[in-house]
């Protein structure tokens, strides 16, 4: 069960039952499935206030998310579930590849629900990493990722719109920190926009995976040279690697 802010993800709780298979018998099937909507619906009722979100996401594999609501919908009836029919229209029910963390990100792509949020932040973010990582797959030279990357970019001022997170900003390097918000400054300075990511967010989590930092261009660049000045060694290098053996050699 997660709650989803503007900026932050949080994982309110988690309900997880053994459910044996069908051939079992669908009695004990049947069973454990109700057992786990029960725990399902007692946990919405202590964690979730459903006056105060604006939508609510019943999201899984198969058949489970429909079979859930309409169990919902009998329980409200019947047991009287608290604000359950008055805010009836904020549910929506979305197909997920599985119902773990890593969905979350699949499961706000859909345009139904991009629609229901389309004036939050957390959906401008989302549309933005959806966007850069289609774009890294079908146009690679409209994207680029990794701060040493991003900053010759910005140098050949090619940046539409750079995606960072805050992580960035509270590196224990004070250098770094202020290297980043230079950063920021010159692209809003060339014309570019900047989006900032919460690392408490699922959207900046996955960004954080690639370095925290990356941009949609304006035109395509080509820095595949970056990536190889990179892999080659200095004579400082050379010469700290030998070192490294030698204080190896006299440890042994």
């Amino acid at each position: 069960l997660c709650y989803i802010r503007n900026n932050t993800t949080l994982i309110k709780n988690k309900v997880q039952r053994n459910i044996p298979k069908k051939r079992s018998g669908t009695q004990y099937y049947d069973k454990a499935m109700t057992s786990f909507f029960d725990a399902c619906i007692q946990s919405i009722q202590t964690f979730i206030d459903l006056d105060k979100i604006k939508v609510f996401i019943i999201a899984s594999p198969g058949f489970t998310k429909e079979n859930f609501y309409k169990y919902l919908c009998e329980q409200a009836t019947s047991k009287g579930v608290v604000n359950f029919n008055q805010n009836r229209t904020k549910f929506v029910i979305v197909g997920a590849s599985n119902a773990y963390k890593q969905a979350l990100n699949e499961v706000l792509s859909d345009p139904t629900i991009q629609n229901k949020l389309k004036d939050t932040a957390s959906t401008r973010q989302v549309k933005l990493l959806e966007e850069f990582y289609k774009t890294l797959k079908n146009n690679t030279d409209k994207v680029t990722f990794g701060p040493k990357q991003v900053k010759e970019a910005n140098e050949q001022k090619a940046i539409k719109v750079l995606m960072i997170t805050d992580t960035l900003f509270r590196a224990k390097n004070l250098k770094k920190r202020k290297e980043f918000i230079n950063l920021v400054e010159s692209v809003q300075a060339n014309g570019g926009e900047y989006v900032l990511f919460s690392s408490q967010h699922f959207s900046g989590e996955r960004l954080d995976e690639i370095s925290g930092i990356a941009a949609l261009l304006r035109f395509p660049l080509n820095l595949d040279y970056l990536d190889d000045e990179e892999e080659q060694p200095t004579k400082e290098d050379e010469q700290k690697e030998d070192s490294d053996q030698e204080l190896s050699l006299i440890h042994i």
